[in-house]
C-alpha cells in the first residue's frame, strides 16, 4: 500500500498563524453574535506559546479593537486577514447572507445573499458555500459569483445535502452528508471552473453515520472515511482522477455498539491513522490508532471524555482521557501512559498547562 501521501495535520488550517489581535477581533464578532468560535486551534497553552499569549493576552489587548452585532446566529471562518460570516435569516422571508469583513479594521468588504446558512469555506482566492443544495464559489476579493455546481444527492430526502472540502490537484471533493444511506456519492469538482472531473458511487457496509473528507493543498492521493453503523468504509483515492486505489472496512470500536456509533472522524499523520468514535447511548469516546488499515490497531483508547492536548510531540500525539475514577495522559501510537491522577478539575488545568513544556 502506498503510504507516502499522508501528511502532517494542522489542528486548524485557517487559524494556524493567528495572532493575538486577530483572535480578539474574531472573538468580538462571535460574542456579539451570541456564538462561539469553532475554528480556534485546539492546542494546549504549553504546546504553542503563541496560542497561550492569544488566550491570555496582556492588558493592552483585552479591549476588542472592534465590535459588530448580528441579529441571528452566525458561522465564522478566518483566512489570512479576512473574516467570513454566514448569518442566518430571522425568518423564512429573510435570506441568509455571506459577509466578508476585514479582520484588522472590522470594515465590511462585501455581502451576498444566499439561500442556505451553511459554513463558508475560504481557500486561496475563493470562498465556497452551500446554497440550497448547490456548491457556490465566490471571489474573495470582489464577492463576485464565479461558478455554481448543482450537487445531486444520492436520495431526494429533504435532509440530503453535500459536504465538501478543497483537496489536492485543484479538486474540490464533495460527498453526501446524510445519515442512514447505504450507498453514497463522491464527486471531484474543478476548483477553478466548477466543472465535474469525476464521480464515484460508494457502497457502504451499513447505514451512514458520518463522513471525513481530507484537506490537502498538494497531495493528489487521499483517504476518505464513510462511517456507518456496521463499520467504517475507508477508501484511498486519487482525487484528481477519481481512481480508487484501495478500499478497507474497519469494525466499529468496542465498547461502542454499532447502533450507537456516531460522528466517526479520520485523521492522517505522517506515521499513523487515528479514527475517533463516540457512543450516542453512553457518551463513551474511543480512539483507534492504526499504522495500516490492513492490520489491527496499534492502540485503542477509551473513556468518558478523550481529547487531544498535544500534537506531534516527538512524533507522537498526546490524549487526555477522563473517566469516573481518574484522568490520564496517553501518548499515541505507542499507548504509553505519561501520568495519571484521581479526578480533579484543578489537576486537569495544572497538568495540561505544565506537563508538556
Amino acid at each position: 500500500m502506498n503510504q507516502k501521501t499522508r501528511h502532517n495535520p494542522e489542528p486548524s488550517r485557517n487559524n494556524s498563524l493567528i495572532d493575538r489581535r486577530t483572535l480578539l477581533q474574531a472573538t468580538a464578532a462571535a460574542v456579539a453574535a451570541g456564538g462561539a468560535i469553532g475554528n480556534v486551534p485546539r492546542r494546549t497553552q504549553a504546546t504553542d506559546p503563541a496560542i497561550e499569549q492569544a488566550i491570555n493576552p496582556p492588558d493592552e489587548f483585552v479591549t476588542p479593537l472592534w465590535e459588530r452585532e448580528f441579529d441571528n446566529s452566525v458561522s465564522i471562518r478566518i483566512e489570512d486577514s479576512e473574516l467570513y460570516i454566514v448569518e442566518r435569516g430571522l425568518s423564512d422571508s429573510i435570506s441568509p447572507e455571506l459577509i466578508s469583513i476585514d479582520v484588522q479594521s472590522g470594515d465590511e468588504r462585501w455581502r451576498r445573499e444566499i439561500s442556505f446558512a451553511g459554513s463558508p469555506e475560504p481557500y486561496q482566492d475563493t470562498v465556497f458555500v452551500e446554497d440550497n443544495g448547490s456548491i457556490v464559489a465566490f471571489d474573495r476579493s470582489s464577492g463576485d459569483r464565479r461558478w455554481e455546481y448543482e450537487y445531486t444527492p444520492i436520495t431526494d430526502a429533504s435532509t440530503a445535502r453535500p459536504t465538501f472540502v478543497p483537496a489536492g490537484g485543484g479538486t474540490l471533493l464533495a460527498a453526501d452528508e446524510q445519515d442512514g444511506i447505504t450507498q453514497t456519492r463522491l464527486v471531484g469538482i474543478d476548483i477553478t471552473t466548477g466543472d465535474r472531473r469525476w464521480e464515484e458511487t460508494i457502497s457502504l457496509p451499513g447505514a451512514q453515520t458520518g463522513v471525513t473528507l481530507p484537506f490537502s493543498e498538494s497531495d493528489s492521493e487521499e483517504y476518505v472515511l464513510f462511517g456507518t453503523d456496521n463499520g467504517h468504509r475507508i477508501i484511498y483515492i486519487n482525487v484528481t482522477t477519481g481512481d480508487i486505489e484501495e478500499e478497507y472496512t474497519v469494525p466499529v470500536a468496542d465498547p461502542i455498539s454499532s447502533s450507537a456509533q456516531v460522528g466517526p472522524r479520520l485523521t492522517t499523520t505522517s506515521d499513523f491513522f487515528i479514527i475517533e468514535n463516540r457512543s450516542s447511548d453512553t457518551g463513551t469516546e474511543v480512539i483507534q490508532v492504526f499504522s495500516s488499515f490492513e492490520r489491527d490497531p496499534e492502540s485503542v483508547l477509551s473513556g468518558d471524555n478523550v481529547r487531544t492536548i498535544a500534537f506531534d510531540r516527538d512524533g507522537e500525539w498526546v490524549y487526555l482521557i477522563e473517566d469516573a475514577a481518574q484522568i490520564r495522559a496517553v501518548a499515541v501510537p505507542g499507548g504509553d501512559t505519561l501520568w495519571e491522577e484521581p479526578v480533579s478539575p484543578d489537576i486537569v488545568e495544572r497538568r495540561v498547562a505544565s506537563s508538556f513544556d
